[in-house]
């Protein structure tokens, strides 16, 4: 006090406590699990990030493990991405946010399969045996396969196909002039 006097209490424990930084939150609403699509596919991936606690500073997305790009602010906590060029193949894609504090967190995933097409003109719509033998073989290489009888086949058909496979069952003369 003011006249030098010293009084000594008993102590009283002080406790102080820091609230740790929350990670922020993710998740992808686009595309959903188990979307297809044809090769070469373009995706448009969109996330939803927000943060409790601070901000979101970066939200990057990834296919299969491996960095794709980093998403872009398009509105009220979405960020999107567009991955252009994707070829066939069964992805898992995710997304990271991480905040203003350095905190982190990542989505859950979703599958993602892009298909190759084929294109399988035959002679008939009722497939011969060899036909068949042709069709399931682009299947099980992982073809989607649309068949086409050559009486109703255009060259438009083969827009976007990855391959074009013509019978011999399918006759020549039809085929030149469709």
């Amino acid at each position: 006090d003011n006249n030098g006097i010293l009084t000594k209490s008993n102590a009283i424990p002080i406790s102080v406590y820091l609230e740790a930084n929350r990670p922020p939150q993710i998740g992808i609403i686009s595309p959903s699990s188990g979307t297809r699509a044809i090769a070469p596919a373009t995706v448009i991936m969109t996330a939803n990030a927000s943060d409790l606690d601070g901000n979101v500073t970066r939200v990057e997305f990834y296919s299969n493990g491996g960095f794709i790009g980093l998403g872009a602010l398009t509105g009220s906590n979405q960020y999107s991405f567009t991955w252009s060029g994707v070829p066939d193949g069964n992805y898992n894609l995710t997304a990271s946010a991480k905040d203003d504090k350095g905190a982190y967190s990542v989505s859950d995933p979703v599958t993602f399969i892009v298909d190759t097409t084929a294109l399988f003109v035959t002679g008939s719509s009722n497939l011969t045996a060899a036909d068949l033998a042709v069709k399931t073989r682009l299947q099980n290489l992982g073809f989607t396969v649309t068949v086409k009888d050559h009486s109703t086949a255009v060259r438009g058909d083969a827009t976007g196909k990855s391959v074009v496979v013509i019978s011999s069952t399918a006759s020549a003369n039809v085929l030149t002039s469709t």
